[in-house]
């Protein structure tokens, strides 16, 4: 009994190393793209404005012609933050669930932040996602 006790740690020992040696199998990675989300904010500049105010966001897709739109209430001297496309929601009030041109993640966007009927800051950015459009870099690192 023992032999077999010691013979059946030996293989499963040997399978572990096994294991461990082999290459992890393709198409079974995953990724976190930073660019999949973008922070929006608003800060009145004057300290000691001691007033809330309501602050919207509206962000335009330039490819597919939709609008997105968030509200907060911005406390006082305090950054009003949105991240979008969490915090947004499509004009017909629905969740956005993704952000695509055609079959591909991505867009590119303008936005406006409004207070008190005022565009009082705004800009661009944009969306790619190039996981199916990947190109080895190995060989530009030299040693």
């Amino acid at each position: 009994m023992r032999l077999l006790a010691i013979t059946l740690f030996m293989i499963l020992f040997t399978l572990q190393l096994k294991a461990m040696e082999s290459k992890l199998p393709d198409h079974q990675w995953q990724s976190s793209l930073g660019g999949s989300k973008q922070m929006l904010s608003v800060r009145h500049k004057m300290l000691g404005t001691n007033r809330n105010y309501k602050a919207e966001f509206i962000v335009y897709n330039t490819d597919t012609k939709e609008s997105y739109s968030s509200n907060i209430l911005v406390n006082t001297d305090d950054w009003g933050e949105v991240l979008f496309p969490d915090d947004f929601k499509k004009s017909d009030g629905s969740i956005i669930y993704s952000i695509r041109v055609g079959e591909k993640f991505g867009g590119s966007f303008i936005w406006n932040c409004i207070v008190e009927s005022d565009v009082v800051v705004g800009g661009t950015f944009s969306f790619k996602s190039s996981l199916d459009d990947t190109v080895d870099l190995r060989n530009t690192i030299s040693d």
